[in-house]
């Protein structure tokens, strides 16, 4: 196995450092950060059943907040965010003087 030296400047020390004291594997979070940039980088494109796999582990993880009132339109829909969005930006341009 190699073994790999990186250089950190001050800001990167110290926060890898708080990481440590915080029981996080450094050798870790470089392995999982590799294997990240190489599938970005040289692996093939994910197919459209990954994506959609990828997003509702992230909507389980990270979920609308308690109370918030309906968008009108569902995130997952790329057409009706893209529509969404340049509503938003057409309203703002009509109110400008």
């Amino acid at each position: 196995m190699l073994l790999m030296n990186v250089r950190l400047n001050d800001e990167q020390t110290a926060k890898a450092k708080w990481l440590r004291e915080q029981g996080v594997e450094i050798s870790q979070v470089m392995r999982e950060a590799l294997e990240a940039e190489y599938e970005r980088r040289v692996l093939k494109r994910r197919t459209p059943g990954e994506i959609d796999a990828m997003f509702r582990e992230i909507y389980e993880k990270y979920p609308d907040p308690e109370g918030l009132p309906p968008r009108g339109f569902d995130l997952r829909d790329r057409k009706a965010v893209r529509e969404f969005i340049v509503g938003r930006l057409k309203s703002k341009k009509l109110r400008k003087p």
